[in-house]
């Protein structure tokens, strides 16, 4: 059967290849749409101008006219106003995931059989987490394999990860760049990978974004999951919302809850480790060992910049993501999850020194 090209990151985001056929169908549906109506009522105007031309005095084609203007300009911006409506929307919606990484998709294949992607030799790949490497960031071509025999672990694994995206920020900064802080898809994107994030318009992220990027760059969840600290305390899509990621994190890591004492005193009693996601009443951080944690959200080191474009009432631009937790919030924070990958666990991939994505 004839249908549309089907891709990892599809897939991932919509699970069933189906729906990404049915939607890039209405999706190109209505950029055919788009064009052909338009340009029929055109000509139906030109029509009707003319029939005015010859029967000034006949008031319907008045009317008849201003509804062909009105049809005209609602046709023509109906698939931009629901491709916007759909980036604005949260992407753990799997329709909503579907229909924006189907949007990007133009090339036609034959599939045959669900397991089978074809792809056009010459196309470069969308990035995703199970990708080999990311070209637009990367000068090298595709991911290098570990040369050694010796694996990296998830917990080092985050840490490669975090580290990377700190040192893209601090890079961005010295050029001048403002990446501020935004828990919405209007403004910065919410889920894909890191890469996927520098290509927006603005970039930026919030607490929960190093812990998601470095899961989705290891293996661990796809590009359109994530999970994060609800209000409530609990791991959102573990043990509250949909719940699509828990048999994910119960395979790759442990979930251990905590005491109610607050992470300074945990990390003292010897009871968090380097790598561990932190998860707490509205919060998600992750510690890197020592005193140091990976804080990609108001506990960042940030400053207020009333000129950038976000959502956030401080207008938070990021400085840095890696911070000396001490006599910061973050050392009061009493955690209620602790989310550790397992020793034995073996991530797919991890960053190398110079943020090169790496098979293990």
């Amino acid at each position: 059967m004839f249908i549309l090209e089907i891709n990892e990151e599809l897939i991932e985001a919509c699970k069933d290849p189906g729906l990404v056929s049915i939607l890039k169908i209405i999706q190109n549906g209505l950029s055919i749409v788009r064009i052909i109506v338009p340009i029929i009522l055109i000509i139906s105007m030109i029509w009707i101008i003319t029939k005015m031309l010859v029967n000034p005095e006949e008031k319907k084609y008045v009317k008849l006219l201003r509804n062909s203007v009105l049809a005209a300009v609602i046709v023509f911006f109906i698939p931009t106003l629901l491709n916007l409506a759909m980036s604005w929307l949260d992407d753990s919606f799997s329709v909503t995931a579907c229909w924006n990484v189907a949007k990007s998709q133009e090339n036609l294949v034959n599939w045959n059989d669900p397991g089978e992607v074809k792809e056009d030799p010459n196309k470069k790949k969308l990035p995703t987490s199970s990708d080999v490497g990311y070209a637009d960031e990367q000068k090298k071509d595709s991911t290098t394999t570990s040369s050694s025999t010796q694996k990296k672990k998830g917990s080092e694994a985050i840490i490669t990860c975090g580290d990377y995206y700190n040192k893209k920020l601090i890079e961005a900064v010295k050029k001048g760049e403002k990446w501020v802080y935004s828990n919405s898809n209007k403004y910065v994107k919410q889920s894909g990978t890191f890469e996927q994030m520098l290509k927006g318009k603005i970039r930026g992220g919030n607490c929960a974004s190093i812990a998601n990027w470095a899961f989705r760059d290891m293996g661990i969840i796809s590009n359109g999951e994530k999970f994060y600290g609800d209000s409530n305390g609990k791991i959102r899509h573990y043990n509250s919302g949909d719940k699509k990621i828990k048999s994910k994190l119960d395979k790759a890591c442990k979930i251990i809850k905590t005491s109610g004492k607050s992470f300074s005193s945990l990390v003292k009693e010897g009871k968090v480790k380097a790598g561990d996601v932190i998860i707490g009443k509205g919060h998600t951080y992750v510690y890197r060992g020592g005193s140091q944690v990976f804080a990609s959200g108001h506990d960042s080191k940030w400053h207020t910049d009333s000129s950038v474009k976000t959502e956030d009432s401080r207008k938070a631009v990021f400085e840095k993501w890696i911070i000396n937790y001490k006599g910061t919030y973050d050392a009061k924070f009493k955690p209620t999850y602790i989310i550790r990958i397992k020793d034995d666990f073996v991530p797919k991939y991890y960053r190398d020194s110079k943020g090169n994505l790496i098979k293990n």
